[in-house]
């Protein structure tokens, strides 16, 4: 929070003087934050696109002001594209209880497990301060229809390499029948 500086002082009333002394300092309030990610979809497929929502509140007993919220390494171009919105947003102020909420959406492209970084904020409060806020899990899953042909693409080329073996070996079989009765025909006659 804001300090009030402290001043202790000592009068004398013969000449009026006012002498500072040491004192503790006074606390107006405290700057503090609720940061909070979150996505409408927990489980996609390569190519569908989520919303992530960043929702930042005061709860705090000061005003803030100039704030900047910062979610730009909360995932690889590797993993995700940006589709909408943006990931560094700025807030001019932001009142004890008020929140705000900032939105985003990006489209998967690769399959795994990922781990969206929280994103952080940054203010000025004596110091520079940075919080942070949760870590968000996102599966991402290969469509069904892929899948399918991953069961069915072996499947079928063994089912072909089947059916030519059968063929194969059965003309085989033909080619050979019909040499013995040539050679049968011609040796008995």
């Amino acid at each position: 929070g804001y300090f009030y500086p402290s001043i202790n002082y000592m009068k004398n009333s013969k000449n009026n003087l006012v002498q500072i002394a040491s004192s503790k300092p006074l606390i107006l309030g405290r700057i503090n934050f609720s940061i909070i990610k979150s996505v409408d979809k927990n489980q996609i497929e390569i190519g569908d696109i989520i919303t992530v929502e960043l929702n930042v509140k005061n709860v705090g007993t000061i005003s803030a002001k100039n704030l900047s919220i910062n979610d730009i390494i909360s995932f690889t171009e590797i993993e995700f594209n940006l589709i909408s919105g943006s990931l560094i947003n700025t807030i001019s102020s932001l009142q004890p209880g008020e929140n705000i909420t900032f939105t985003y959406k990006i489209q998967a492209i690769t399959q795994a497990v990922i781990k969206l970084n929280p994103a952080s904020i940054e203010y000025y409060y004596l110091l520079k301060v940075k919080d942070t806020s949760n870590l968000v899990d996102v599966k991402v899953v290969i469509p069904e229809i892929i899948q399918i042909f991953f069961i069915l693409g072996p499947m079928l080329v063994s089912l072909t390499v089947l059916i030519i073996f059968i063929w194969k070996t059965k003309k085989y079989k033909a080619k050979k029948y019909e040499l013995q009765r040539n050679e049968l025909m011609l040796f008995n006659v």
